[in-house]
């Protein structure tokens, strides 16, 4: 019983960080994916199309909603800068690269908030 215990643990563990194949971007690698044109997942419900711009603008949409606001790299995190209603709200997380995907802003239990891939029209 306690060895199926320790090793749904260890599973959990594993399944819940980046794979050992993905590569955490440094803060070069994360200002050199402007410009570029991204589609993806927020937490995994919300469709995202995202352009960032060297300039450090970003806008896209959210569901169809479309947005705009800032971004920059800081200490190997990208930092999305964005108003909702008045307030405006930074938010600013790890980034890695696997495969074709960027996903990053893991939550405290590892999962990654965001994931996305560049698009054709990025890679032209």
């Amino acid at each position: 019983m306690i060895t199926r215990i320790i090793g749904i643990l260890c599973a959990f563990f594993l399944l819940s960080f980046p794979s050992d194949a993905a590569e955490r971007l440094t803060t070069a690698q994360i200002k050199a994916l402007a410009p570029g044109t991204y589609v993806g997942t927020w937490k995994n419900k919300l469709q995202l199309n995202l352009r960032l711009l060297p300039n450090g603008t970003v806008a896209g949409t959210v569901d169809g909603v479309h947005r705009s606001g800032t971004w920059y790299a800081s200490d190997g995190n990208l930092c999305l800068v964005f108003k909702i209603l008045i307030f405006e709200k930074t938010k600013c997380g790890a980034i890695v690269r696997d495969g074709r995907w960027l996903i990053g802003y893991y939550n405290k239990k590892g999962q990654p908030r965001i994931r996305l891939r560049a698009t054709e029209m990025a890679k032209a």
